[in-house]
């Protein structure tokens, strides 16, 4: 029955995606003013040269230990008005931090489906827990087909129950993909200010900041893989979607209404990858989605994935699972629907754990400079 159920949705993408090229995006009745300008010219705080050279240094240090090592400079996307470097970055085998960190990293739409087996980051957090004795783990309880306001609930009532932070304990919240839109949600509920205080900062990445036109898309290829998705643990939310938290008409609206925290630091890590870097089961998504711009990474636009006011530290060149998903890691014991998505994610190399340490590393700096 599962099998007959994943070529159902196999057949179902060729469908939808074969269709004629129609608008992804239409004239809506929540249409707000925006403006796409340069990096420059923008609140962002561009920290890309530093970000950079923390990356390359850890790379340098101990990266050909790790699994699937590359060249820094491969790893993340330079674009023309990337500041250079003006100081060294640190020693980063240097193990000690700054602070007692606690980071807690929400998952992207699926992530529930998925979980058992291929968990975000699941390498890249035993690689902080072992070397370095940090406090992170997945946020529990989120919903993979739950809309941002089931999630966000989840979110506030798990951060309340926290015990009391110790003076020098910093608290991380880290979004992948749409776990980004439900964080930003979350951050957009008065009655949850309670558990703000509790929070220093926020990293999104490859977040879902301002939708995606893949959501909006009349042919309403998520809509319908999120109905009919082949997994009984992660079972459809009564009267409610996720997708339609993703839509560029939804969260363009509700950004335009939020005024993020200003006690908590933003930190933005958004995708920018090569065609030639997409995996076989992103091409068409891809494709459909470079109808309103090919630079995304199968799922979302660069420039859809930086939080307002946020340090953004680059551009990842990692199709949207390649950067969280080890797919590639473990194939051979995958179950049959997992193993048929993994052999399609034939570019899932990527130096996660590296990313992840260095993202930890940065925040953790930031934090001690604006003390």
């Amino acid at each position: 029955m599962k099998n007959i159920k994943v070529i159902f949705v196999m057949i179902l993408v060729s469908l939808i995606y074969g269709c004629t090229e129609t608008p992804l995006l239409t004239i809506t009745k929540q249409d707000v003013g925006m403006v796409l300008q340069p990096i420059s010219q923008s609140n962002i705080i561009d920290s890309r040269a530093e970000f950079r050279q923390l990356f390359c240094a850890i790379n340098d240090d101990h990266g050909e230990t790790l699994p699937d090592y590359q060249d820094c400079n491969v790893s993340l996307h330079k674009l023309s008005d990337e500041p250079e470097p003006v100081n060294k970055p640190k020693e980063p085998h240097n193990s000690s931090f700054q602070h007692k960190l606690k980071i807690l990293l929400v998952p992207g739409i699926f992530g529930e489906c998925l979980i058992d087996e291929v968990s975000p980051f699941s390498y890249a957090i035993e690689h902080l827990q072992k070397a370095y004795k940090i406090d992170i783990s997945v946020l529990p309880g989120i919903r993979g087909r739950a809309s941002s306001k089931h999630n966000s609930a989840i979110i506030h009532d798990f951060i309340k129950k926290l015990d009391n932070k110790k003076q020098d304990e910093k608290l991380i919240l880290v979004g992948y993909s749409k776990g980004t839109t439900d964080l930003l949600y979350y951050l957009s509920v008065n009655e949850y200010k309670s558990s703000w205080d509790n929070i220093d900062a926020l990293v999104g990445i490859a977040g879902v900041v301002n939708g995606t036109p893949l959501a909006d898309d009349a042919n309403s290829f998520l809509k319908k893989l999120a109905e009919i998705f082949p997994f009984d643990k992660c079972p459809t939310q009564q009267g409610e979607s996720g997708i339609e938290d993703i839509t560029r008409e939804n969260q363009l609206f509700r950004l335009s209404k939020q005024k993020l925290p200003e006690s908590i630091q933003y930190f933005s890590l958004a995708p920018y990858v090569n065609e030639n870097n997409i995996s076989s089961i992103m091409n068409t998504s891809y494709q459909r989605l470079s109808l309103v711009d090919p630079r995304n990474d199968g799922q979302v636009i660069y420039y859809d994935a930086i939080i307002p006011g946020s340090h953004l530290l680059g551009y990842a060149n990692a199709d949207h699972w390649a950067i969280a998903l080890p797919f590639s890691r473990h194939i051979d014991s995958l179950s049959f629907i997992n193993k048929t998505i993994a052999k399609q994610s034939d570019k899932n190399a990527y130096p996660r754990e590296v990313l992840l340490e260095s993202i930890v590393r940065f925040v953790d700096m930031k934090l001690v400079e604006n003390k």
